[in-house]
């Protein structure tokens, strides 16, 4: 750890180092989210009448840190373009396993998959960035 010499630098250190580890795991998070995406989604369907983009998969997952040491992990509607949808109404729907339209069904639940997984390994993952911060965590 750094050398500090009063007790709030010592705070500020250990917040710092809080700060990496969470942006660190959010990182890891989106990129698990994609490869839920392509897993749950992009593979199960090939489009027969339009083009894929790959908008969902490459530009919306995304991260934002909330606070210095709390960060949410989403799909970003905003960075979708569709001519008929919103970014939103398509990632939800494609979370319930529609490609396109409401016709074109396959069980592929890429959000749910992905949250199932950040429960059974976020805890673990964060402990082991903190301890490569120099932070041990139970």
């Amino acid at each position: 750890m750094a050398q500090v010499r009063t007790y709030s630098a010592l705070v500020n250190e250990i917040n710092k180092r809080v700060e990496n580890a969470i942006k660190i795991v959010a990182e890891k998070m989106v990129e698990q989210l994609r490869f839920y995406l392509i897993e749950d989604f992009y593979n199960l369907y090939d489009p027969v009448y339009y083009k894929r983009t790959n908008q969902l998969r490459d530009d919306a997952p995304s991260y934002e840190m909330l606070s210095k040491n709390m960060a949410k992990i989403f799909i970003d509607g905003s960075k979708l373009k569709y001519r008929d949808a919103t970014g939103y109404e398509v990632a939800s729907m494609a979370s319930l396993g529609f490609h396109g339209n409401i016709n074109i069904f396959r069980p592929g639940f890429y959000w749910t998959d992905f949250v199932n997984w950040a429960d059974k390994n976020v805890p673990n993952l964060l402990k082991e960035e903190l301890k490569k911060q120099g932070l041990n965590a139970r």
